[in-house]
């Protein structure tokens, strides 16, 4: 028997299963399981949604789905916006830029690489050595 809790969630139109609660955190998605008859890893409801279960997800949604998404498999499929690889650009292609006179400064690609890096040292860095994720 459903608790009157789970019988106010929001459920999927289609199907009638309770959704789960998201919340963004700086590291990660988290969720919560609110539907009582979902399996719990390690029985509890509060889970950590990873790329790779995100991308594994959006890859199972069918073709009929997509369609009525107004996507196509071929050309916009949404596991494909999980970047798994970032190929990085060689020097040469992305040269430094004359700011003033003698002055030069990195271009906008270079600085968006060195953000990239940055934030993935952050996470590495927060995820082995427990650090708060604020």
């Amino acid at each position: 028997m459903l608790s009157k809790r789970s019988s106010n969630l929001s459920k999927c139109a289609n199907c009638g299963t309770i959704n789960h609660k998201y919340k963004k955190s700086p590291l990660s998605i988290d969720y919560e399981i609110l539907d009582p008859f979902l399996p719990r890893p390690g029985n509890d409801i509060k889970q950590v949604l990873w790329p790779e279960e995100a991308r594994r997800i959006l890859s199972n949604i069918t073709e009929e789905h997509l369609e009525i998404m107004g996507l196509n498999k071929k050309t916009a499929d949404p596991a494909n916006m999980i970047i798994e690889n970032l190929a990085v650009a060689p020097p040469p292609v992305r040269p430094s830029v004359a700011v003033t006179g003698a002055t030069r400064s990195e271009d906008d690609l270079t600085v968006a690489y060195r953000a990239i890096i940055e934030f993935n040292n952050f996470i590495r860095k927060a995820l082995s050595g427990g650090q708060n994720e604020s």
